[in-house]
Parts: C-alpha cells; sequence; structure tokens
C-alpha cells in the first residue's frame, strides 16, 4: 500500500458526503437524490472500483447507538477513480431511470413500437432534466423539455420518423457509460424503424 495514497478517512455517517465531496459530484447527487438515495457509495460503488482499496474498522462506544465502521478509502490513482465514481453513478441513473422502458419493451404485444417510443422520449426527456446543469453530458433541460413536449404530442404526427429516430440515436450516445441502456436503445430504435 506504499503507492496509495489515503484519499478519504471517515465514519459510516459521514463518509458519503465526504466521497462526494472528494469526487466532486455534489451536482449529480443532489440533482438525483431521489434515485440515489439508497446509494452508499463505500458499499455499492467503492468496492467496484480498481482504482480503490478499502479498510475498515468496526468500533463499539460502550453505550447503545454508538458504534460504527470508520473507513479509510486509498488509491494509487486519485483522478481515474473520480472517474470511476462519477462513471458507476451515471449507470446507476441510467438504469434506474429506463426502468419502465425495459420492463414494458420486454412485454410482447403490449404496446407498439410508436408506443414504447413514446414512453423512452418522455423518459429520456427526465433523464436529461435531472443530471444536473445544462451541458453536463449533453443536451440540457432546454432540450429535454423541447423533447418533452415532442413526446407528448408524437401520436399526433408532430414527430416524424427520421427525426425520432436520429434523436434516438442523440439519447444513444449521450449515455455511453450504459452498456445496457445504449443495447435496449440500439433494439429499440430497431423495432421503431420496422414498423
Amino acid at each position: 500500500m506504499s503507492e496509495d495514497q489515503l484519499i478519504i478517512e471517515a465514519d459510516d455517517d459521514a463518509v458519503n458526503w465526504k466521497i462526494i465531496a472528494w469526487a466532486d459530484i455534489q451536482d449529480i447527487w443532489e440533482s438525483n437524490e431521489r434515485i440515489l438515495n439508497n446509494i452508499n457509495l463505500v458499499i455499492d460503488v467503492i468496492p467496484s472500483c480498481v482504482n480503490a482499496e478499502i479498510d475498515s474498522e468496526e468500533w463499539d462506544g460502550d453505550f447503545p447507538g454508538r458504534s460504527g465502521v470508520f473507513y479509510k478509502i486509498y488509491s494509487c490513482n486519485p483522478e481515474a477513480l473520480k472517474e470511476e465514481i462519477k462513471s458507476h453513478i451515471l449507470e446507476i441513473i441510467s438504469q434506474k431511470t429506463f426502468s419502465k422502458t425495459a420492463k414494458i419493451y420486454q412485454q410482447p404485444n403490449v404496446k407498439t413500437a410508436h408506443q414504447i417510443v413514446d414512453l423512452l422520449m418522455a423518459e429520456a426527456a427526465y433523464f436529461r432534466n435531472i443530471r444536473g446543469p445544462a451541458g453536463y453530458s449533453g443536451m440540457g433541460i432546454a432540450t429535454a423539455e423541447q423533447l418533452e413536449k415532442g413526446a407528448i404530442v408524437f401520436n399526433q404526427g408532430a414527430w416524424d420518423k427520421d427525426s425520432i429516430i436520429a434523436e434516438l440515436k442523440k439519447l444513444k450516445n449521450e449515455i455511453k457509460h450504459s452498456p445496457g441502456s445504449q443495447n435496449l436503445i440500439q433494439r429499440i430504435i430497431t423495432d421503431f424503424d420496422k414498423s
């Protein structure tokens, strides 16, 4: 561990916020708090990061409610670890955001290709709105509002097929951190193009 740097040390009640501040993901976290409220970074994210090593020590204050775990997080490449944490968080957000579309898409004959695209575009608008400030990873709030309006009037013919496919391809490129969601969107594009 001589090459590793101690980057965070904190008790279990503060370690999440120390990781968030250190990794500079406050905006992402706060914008997606509803989705991330059950995520414990030191348990759910850090162990899967190749650039992190965790030491933990349980402590007991000899009094009910006075015990916990003290964590130390080390890294040999802190900048790469920041990117890993951010990537894992974006993957979680993406998976949870597109979960409705994925569930409905897997049920044969429940929805038409047009309805699936409509739902996906509405979820995409929501995804783009909650990720943080405009320009964070692409579209920003104004485009999300336009997309949402497009999704609402989609069945009334407001968007032509080529425009919808182009928008779905943009969305697919935006979520490079989520191969599962990219595959879902590609399957939807293929089905919609055939419809």
